[in-house]
């Protein structure tokens, strides 16, 4: 199974909701490019995607623009205990004795968020980072 995840703007929202407007997917690259309108079944499936969506893992600070685009917080597969959660960048890195200062700090800034969240809902809190592992990846969970 394959699946993307993406932020709609309020208007984009409101659009999809209006059955009024035509929706469709469309892929717009090189070497292929296709247009498809939507279903009314998987629009209506979509739209109540949108109602239960998951609340973000990463959360900006109140007042504090969004800029934090080439880190994400996920929720591993297999995760390895409580709470864990993975703090990775989202462009591949050779390992992280590769990455740039840059990247490492705005990492470190997510690892202590979710660190001090780990700690404060199960009394103690675990990090490793594999440096011999292909990108920039720590964990994060409940000893």
């Amino acid at each position: 199974m394959h699946y993307l995840r993406f932020p709609l703007s309020p208007e984009a929202t409101a659009r999809l909701r209006d059955p009024a407007i035509a929706a469709q997917i469309a892929i717009d690259h090189d070497h292929y490019r296709v247009a498809a309108v939507l279903p009314h079944a998987l629009r209506a499936s979509l739209v109540a995607d949108l109602d239960a969506d998951p609340a973000p893992l990463l959360v900006p600070a109140p007042g504090a623009a969004v800029t934090q685009t080439r880190v994400r917080v996920r929720k591993p597969d297999q995760p390895l205990g409580r709470g864990h959660v993975v703090i990775e960048a989202v462009a591949e890195q050779a390992s992280w004795f590769d990455a740039d200062p840059t990247l490492e700090a705005e990492v470190l800034a997510e690892l202590k968020r979710c660190a001090r969240e780990v700690a404060a809902a199960h009394g103690n809190c675990r990090v490793f980072c594999d440096v011999l592992a292909p990108g920039l990846r720590w964990n994060v969970l409940a000893e």
